[in-house]
This record gives C-alpha cells, sequence and structure tokens, in this order.
C-alpha cells in the first residue's frame, strides 16, 4: 500500500518553480527592457548623425555655392565688354550727315568698355536695306581678324563697312518703305579665354542723318 503524496513538498515545489519562472521572467524583463533602451539610443544617435551629417552637407553646399557666387562676380567685373560706341560711331562718320550714306564707306566703331582686355576672334557686319525688322542673323566669320587682335580697356576698334543697297533701296526707305540698317555680330575672348559675342542692329535715322540703336528687335545682345 503506498503512502499518500506529500502535500506541503509538493506545495514547496510547486512554490520553488514558481519563484524560480518569476525571477527569469525578471530578468527577461529587465534584459528586454536593456535592449529597447540601448535600440531607443542608437536611433536617437542615428538621427543626430544623420542631422549633423546633413546639417554639414548644407553648409559645405552654401559655402560651394558663395564661392561660386563671388567668383563669377568678380569674373563678371573685371571681364571685357565689347559693344558699339554710339558717340565715336557718329564722330567718324560725320560726313555721312553731309552726302547720306550714298558711296560712302562707314566706320563701323566698337569700344571695350571692360576692364581688361578682349581679343577679337570674328566678326560680321553689314549695311544695307531690309523692308521690315526681321533682319536674318549672320555668323560673325566673314570677316578674317588677324590673330591676337585685342581691344584694351577702354579703347576704340573700328572696321570699315559699305552700304550695299541702292539708290531705289534709299529712296524706298525715305518714303517708309523699309529701313536701312547696320548690323552684325563681334565675338572675342575674355581674360579666361571664354567665348563672347556682341550682337548689334543700328537703324540709319533720315532726319538726323546717322545711326541709332535699332528698335524692337533681338539683335542686339550680348554673352
Amino acid at each position: 500500500m503506498q503512502n499518500p503524496p506529500n502535500t506541503d513538498a509538493i506545495t514547496a515545489e510547486l512554490k520553488k518553480n514558481s519563484e524560480n519562472q518569476a525571477a527569469e521572467n525578471g530578468r527577461s524583463l529587465i534584459f528586454n527592457s536593456l535592449l529597447v533602451f540601448v535600440g531607443i539610443l542608437q536611433a536617437i544617435a542615428l538621427c543626430f548623425t544623420v542631422c549633423v551629417t546633413n546639417k554639414a552637407a548644407r553648409a559645405a553646399n552654401a559655402a560651394a555655392e558663395a564661392a561660386k557666387q563671388s567668383a563669377d562676380s568678380l569674373r563678371n567685373i573685371e571681364r571685357a565688354y565689347v559693344f558699339i560706341d554710339y558717340e565715336l560711331l557718329r564722330e567718324r562718320n560725320v560726313a555721312l550727315r553731309e552726302g547720306g550714306i550714298r558711296n560712302k564707306q562707314i566706320a563701323l566703331v566698337f569700344r571695350n568698355f571692360g576692364r581688361t582686355p578682349a581679343i577679337v576672334n570674328g566678326i560680321n557686319g553689314k549695311c544695307h536695306y531690309w523692308r521690315n525688322r526681321y533682319l536674318p542673323e549672320m555668323e560673325p566669320d566673314s570677316i578674317k581678324i588677324p590673330s591676337g587682335n585685342a581691344i584694351g580697356s577702354g579703347s576704340p576698334w573700328s572696321n570699315p563697312i559699305f552700304f550695299d543697297g541702292t539708290e531705289c533701296d534709299i529712296n524706298d526707305a525715305m518714303d517708309g518703305e523699309g529701313y536701312i540698317f547696320l548690323y552684325g555680330k563681334i565675338t572675342y575672348l575674355d581674360m579666361l579665354e571664354e567665348q563672347r559675342e556682341t550682337g548689334f542692329c543700328c537703324e540709319w535715322n533720315f532726319a538726323e542723318a546717322q545711326f541709332f540703336m535699332a528698335p524692337d528687335t533681338k539683335l542686339n545682345y550680348y554673352t
């Protein structure tokens, strides 16, 4: 005949197992909590690193852009600017006031309004009659330029042009049926050997007997 189980021993064993399980659960909870805490710290550190990196990148980009703008500004201040000098154009073509443009040589006068020399490497100019203001563009290589032809800062430079129209063209223009234009393009290198160009378009005014900048045209520009 078996002895009845010792309930006190069983109860004690169950209590011991329960305590051990609670302790194990407590350790697991602490360990998991530590893992979560470490994960949160890592996430915070990562966010901080990303923020610092982005801020540094933005600062670097801003500094680079500021340096570029400063360099561009200095370049634009110091570069050459070649345009038609209208005052000299009228002075050197004073003979046109008396006899008009019939069979006359026209001095096409430019000036370098910039601070550094311009090396002219192409030019094309015409003086002719056109029935409207929509003149065709031309390439600046029809007239050959000697190598190293430079225009110093503040210096003028001229090129001769002849009117290529007829007496009938002049009469039509005088009657308001067309225009007499002096127009073309000049190209040059600036101090950094960047290619530049200036388009020009002048219109003959019969009342004043001289050329003025033509209105309403895209041919007057520069780069």
